[in-house]
């Protein structure tokens, strides 16, 4: 998949989620680039790709240091953060439209 394609989907995925406030470009190159989305609850997420390394992460901050984050690298394979960087789980790999469906229904949850 090119760099044009994933941004796309990922941006589709964003804007169907319904979420989603505002996009920031944080980076942007040939093959990699970083976007912000800024969602409803005040909080925010963002999304790495480097289409030649073929690594990604998907990173939501929640507030008062709690995270989700979803990664293929450093040399773990795909796997989960949850609420901590220390705390991490085997994952299969995720899609743009995945980790958006994730954080909406986190956002959504009652309490």
């Amino acid at each position: 998949m090119t760099l044009a394609e994933f941004l796309q989907r990922l941006r589709r995925a964003a804007q169907e989620s319904g979420i989603v406030i505002r996009e920031e470009v944080l980076e942007a190159g040939a093959v990699r680039a970083k976007l912000r989305f800024h969602l409803s609850d005040g909080s925010y997420a963002d999304v790495f790709v480097n289409v030649a390394t073929d690594k990604y992460y998907y990173h939501w901050q929640k507030g008062r240091g709690k995270i989700y984050r979803v990664n293929n690298f450093p040399a773990h394979g795909w796997h989960e953060h949850l609420n901590t960087e220390e705390h991490r789980k085997p994952s299969s790999a995720i899609t743009p439209e995945e980790f958006f469906r994730r954080v909406k229904a986190e956002i959504r949850r009652p309490g």
